[in-house]
């Protein structure tokens, strides 16, 4: 027994990170791929490549693994008729693709830049051939589990998404900005005077209002009108009168106003309501003066009462 645990222990310990990686990867290939071939497996002292090609949900496609000696050291990108896709990385930087989604591509190769912006020049395989899944034949027999095949994303869609969404950010920050200094300078919308004079004064109104002389006359003399009669009798003429109609503001209100208010659910004691519920009062009254169910004279008469100190 404590041979096999020290033999375990020695195997463990001869693994290096990049053969775990590697096995790793091969394992998740296995079950996967119906049928696949290994065709690169590379290794130099910066990092290591593992290729596979196979059929994996009955679609032929490749599988690549790419492990960095040093974490972040090098990055992977796919170059498509000159145009450059990336897939995203795991947390140390390192690369599993099981399977690549592969769109009518006829070819992909695979370009390798360090840190720094280099493109690496590799001796081993770097083009992805475009090939026919009814005359390949795999190397290996897989377990055919399936597997969801991972997209390549183009690399300048990425750079214009980031470039897009810092100059949104900017302008945020700059509009955020000048707020806060018109906010603490007190200008501008923050400003008390400019403040006052965007505020409507209903005391001030009805003020005007109230003070406004009212005519109340029910009756217009009406010029004479003179009709000539001609008769026999050769009559003196007469004088006509019209009445004047009566005007629509000094007809009767057809309602109790302060039943009415109390109905909706208004306290009638103006003494007692704040000003947020003499605005809705308010509102009340107009809507009832353009119904034509109180007069304008009800209406200003409610409205001083309503405002009065």
């Amino acid at each position: 027994m404590n041979k096999i645990l020290i033999f375990l222990l020695s195997f463990m310990l001869l693994s290096t990170p990049q053969e775990i990686f590697k096995d790793n990867f091969l394992s998740d290939v296995d079950k996967a791929y119906s049928e696949y071939t290994v065709i690169t497996n590379y290794t130099n002292e910066t990092y290591s490549l593992h290729i596979v090609k196979g059929i994996i949900n009955n679609q032929a496609t490749y599988g690549v693994s790419f492990f960095n000696i040093r974490a972040g050291d090098y990055n992977l990108f796919f170059e498509i008729d000159g145009i450059e896709y990336k897939v995203k990385p795991d947390g140390r930087g390192d690369y599993r693709l099981i399977g690549i989604k592969w769109r009518n591509y006829e070819q992909v190769k695979i370009k390798i830049y360090s840190k720094d912006g280099n493109l690496q020049s590799p001796a081993h395989l770097t083009v992805l051939d475009k090939f026919d899944k009814s005359t390949f034949v795999g190397d290996i027999i897989g377990q055919d589990e399936g597997k969801t095949l991972v997209s390549l994303e183009r690399v300048d869609s990425v750079l214009n998404f980031d470039a897009f969404a810092m100059v949104t950010l900017a302008i945020i920050g700059v509009c955020a900005l000048v707020i806060a200094i018109f906010a603490i300078t007190k200008k501008g919308m923050f400003s008390k005077e400019v403040r006052k004079e965007s505020v409507f004064d209903f005391k001030e109104f009805i003020n005007q209002q109230t003070t406004t002389p009212q005519n109340n006359d029910d009756w217009i003399e009406v010029v004479p009108e003179v009709e000539e009669v001609q008769n026999d009798s050769q009559e003196s003429p007469k004088e006509v009168y019209e009445k004047a109609p009566r005007y629509v503001d000094d007809e009767i209100s057809s309602i109790d106003v302060k039943k009415h208010l109390q109905d909706a659910g208004f306290v009638v004691d103006y003494s007692l309501v704040g000003d947020e519920e003499k605005n809705l009062i308010m509102l009340e009254l107009m809507h009832l003066k353009n119904e034509g169910k109180i007069s304008n004279d009800v209406y200003l008469e409610e409205i001083y009462k309503l405002w009065k100190k």
